[in-house]
């Protein structure tokens, strides 16, 4: 497995060595032409994630984010607020329904909470 890079990105920086890419999300833009930081940066992020999703249907949110922060170097936890309501925006537009929550937490794992159970005395 490659090590992830310390220094900035270069335009040859392999996407498998970009901040948030794995080898399955690398793996994936490799499967659409994209093998370079500097070709990830000849793209449009929304369209590239849209071209992803139609050849990888498990391509979620967590796949844009991972992009725009392989784009900026920066964590995919660190996208600003106003480019996570653009994407939902673009998402909603395009797939006709609003793009699924993120689960946070265990509860929206588990589905809704049981009522409590009645103690036998």
């Amino acid at each position: 497995m490659p090590l992830k890079r310390r220094a900035s990105p270069t335009p040859e920086t392999p996407v498998e060595e970009l901040r948030n890419l794995a080898k399955v999300s690398a793996g994936w833009l490799r499967a659409v032409g994209v093998t370079t930081y500097g070709q990830l940066c000849e793209h449009e992020l929304f369209d590239l994630w849209m071209a992803l999703r139609l050849q990888f249907p498990q391509v979620n949110r967590l796949m844009y984010y991972g992009m725009w922060g392989a784009l900026h170097d920066l964590d995919w936890r660190q996208i600003p607020e106003a480019e996570k309501q653009r994407f939902s925006h673009l998402a909603e537009g395009l797939l006709g329904a609003p793009a699924p929550p993120r689960a946070s937490g265990g509860a929206a794992r588990r589905g809704p909470a049981s009522p409590p159970r009645k103690r036998r005395t």
